[in-house]
């Protein structure tokens, strides 16, 4: 479970979304850009037609779809 603004709001579908998505995402990333969006520097995660809105706090967004991809 996440610590971060929004995801004790999100349904329980929407949290496993974040969940599984958020750390294929991190995985995705080169090793240096894995701590630029690593867990300590999310602001907010909110839910979002289609999916999940998930920010950082370099004002960066990525929109997490429910077929487990991002944008």
């Amino acid at each position: 479970m996440v610590s971060v603004k929004g995801y004790s709001n999100l349904t329980n579908e929407q949290k496993d979304l974040f969940d599984s998505v958020y750390k294929n995402h991190i995985m995705a990333m080169k090793a240096e850009m894995r701590k630029r969006y690593s867990e300590q520097h999310l602001e907010k995660v909110k839910a979002d037609k289609g999916g999940i809105k998930v920010y950082f706090d370099n004002g960066e967004w990525f929109k997490y779809l429910k077929d487990g991809t991002w944008s």
